[in-house]
């Protein structure tokens, strides 16, 4: 059964929750533009406090939508946690979420032993470029993605099921889940078995190293 933790507005500064001991979370948007031009965007993740700057761990992209998101954080070394929350547009527009918990196992019969499989690197470019498959199997547990160009790339996840070539299927400066700028990297702890794909922010192309950590 879920449970609320709170309702907040999003701010255009961080805003953090209370200690809670939990991986799984449900946002429910309380307040959806119904206007295109009024699109907005955040960003979600955990928060481990030690006195100075935020630490943020595996920060994930929230837009506001009709429908509820769920996220998973996975135990980061049994450190109290917190999620923190900040807008990433300026737009004057109230935005108000629900966030509720939820404490569960996500039951795998996959053995935890995982071997790294390097990938193809991946040249990318102003035009969508499919960096990831699915895996329908489940046998993917987590991947590092390496920007070794000099512009930012921005990400975003494809749905289960669907072909990341399908022309309606779109990934740019305004539409993305998460971007790896120059020289940084992206470890994605989610467990995720969704394709991904990829564009540059500009013209010139960006190698993009990826390694998959698969169950054997």
């Amino acid at each position: 059964m879920w449970k609320e933790l709170g309702v907040y507005t999003l701010q255009f500064d961080w805003i953090v929750t209370p200690i809670i001991n939990a991986e799984v979370f449900r946002i429910t948007h309380l307040s959806v533009p119904v206007k295109q031009q009024d699109y907005i965007k955040a960003v979600i993740g955990l928060e481990f406090s030690d006195g100075l700057l935020p630490n943020i761990f595996s920060p994930q992209r929230l837009t506001s939508r009709q429908e509820r998101e769920i996220f998973y954080f996975t135990n980061f070394d049994n450190s109290p946690r917190r999620l923190i929350f900040k807008r990433l547009e300026k737009r004057e527009i109230i935005w108000n979420i629900k966030v509720e918990f939820k404490n569960m196992l996500i039951p795998s019969n996959k053995p935890r032993v995982t071997i790294a499989q390097p990938l193809a690197d991946i040249n990318v470019s102003n035009v969508k470029a499919v960096i990831l498959r699915e895996r329908s199997d489940l046998s993917r547990q987590n991947y590092l993605l390496t920007n070794s160009g000099s512009q930012t790339v921005f990400f975003r996840y494809v749905p289960m099921g669907t072909d990341p070539t399908n022309d309606t299927l779109l990934v740019s400066s305004t539409n993305w889940d998460f971007f790896i700028e120059a020289g940084r990297q992206w470890y994605d702890q989610t467990f995720s078995q969704n394709g991904l794909i990829a564009i540059a922010s500009g013209n010139q192309a960006v190698r993009i190293k990826a390694v998959e950590y698969n169950y054997l």
